[in-house]
């Protein structure tokens, strides 16, 4: 027996210790009454940006583009885009995401060109519903392969339920050669235009 009330002894520190810590933060004690209340605010849907959300991104954009090389040269004017974007978020606290997101855009204006393909990992900070800032690792695979470190802002206006007029600034510091060749200080773009999505 003296085994057995021992593992006991053992066993009910243990036991309070896990409940202690599987508590339910919806569940309160009103000590006066002896009661145990339940929080409806617990029910509420989660918004879109809460902690523990996952979100999927795809859709289509169709943008005037400006990229300025900072440090190299500027022959080119504004350019008309589009592209396909496709990507997927975390949100590890409210506001705040983990993202990765890929990328394949044409130059459409003036003339026909691939302007680039390939992925970011990064974050994502929505500081107020419609404008967020982000930073990520641009990882380049068309026109050539190359990596970066990336920081920008932008602003959505709703204009339906399936897009939205956007504008934005991107600064990329490129770390590969193929790209610091023309922009040795980085490049700056600046874009505005319409993201649809489905």
């Amino acid at each position: 027996m003296r085994p057995l009330f021992a593992a006991l002894l053992l066993l009910g520190p243990a036991l309070a210790f896990a409940h202690a810590g599987t508590h339910d933060a919806c569940i309160t004690h009103d000590p006066a009454t002896g009661e145990h209340i339940h929080d409806v605010s617990c029910d509420q849907p989660k918004g879109p940006f809460s902690q523990g959300r996952v979100v999927l991104r795809g859709g289509a954009d169709f943008d005037l583009n400006q990229s300025i090389n900072l440090g190299g040269s500027n022959p080119n004017g504004p350019a008309v885009v589009g592209g396909i974007n496709v990507g997927a978020g975390y949100f590890l606290i409210d506001n705040l995401s983990l993202d990765i997101d890929t990328q394949s855009h044409l130059q459409l204006s003036p003339g026909f060109a691939v302007q680039d393909l390939g992925l970011t990992p990064g974050a994502r900070y929505q500081f107020i519903p419609q404008a967020f800032i982000r930073a990520g690792v641009p990882i380049l695979l068309v026109p050539d392969f190359g990596l970066g470190v990336l920081g920008g802002a932008g602003y959505y206006q709703p204009l339906g339920s399936h897009a939205a007029f956007v504008l934005g600034a991107d600064y990329t510091y490129y770390l590969t050669e193929a790209y610091r060749r023309t922009s040795p200080l980085g490049r700056v773009d600046l874009h505005a235009g319409v993201q649809t999505w489905f």
